[in-house]
């Protein structure tokens, strides 16, 4: 096994596949502001906007550029 296979499977272990991570950083903003109800609202909002500004932007590059030029690999 090549030092980059090991460190890409390394890397995709600790960074991509690891489930507590996902679930940690899906829960730390609300963890952080539960305490007040307005800032719990407040920080909703803020995470809506933001998930909503980055889909629209992955779609946006998905089919306007990768489809386009033929970049989209099957799986």
């Amino acid at each position: 096994m090549s030092v980059a296979v090991f460190f890409t499977a390394l890397v995709s272990a600790m960074l991509i596949n690891n489930i507590i991570l996902i679930r940690f950083l899906g829960i730390c903003s609300f963890l952080g502001v539960s305490k007040k109800i307005e800032a719990a609202a407040g920080m909703a909002a803020a995470v809506i906007f933001v998930m909503l500004l980055a889909n629209g932007v992955t779609y946006i590059i998905f089919y306007g550029v990768l489809l386009p030029l033929g970049q989209v690999f099957e799986h």
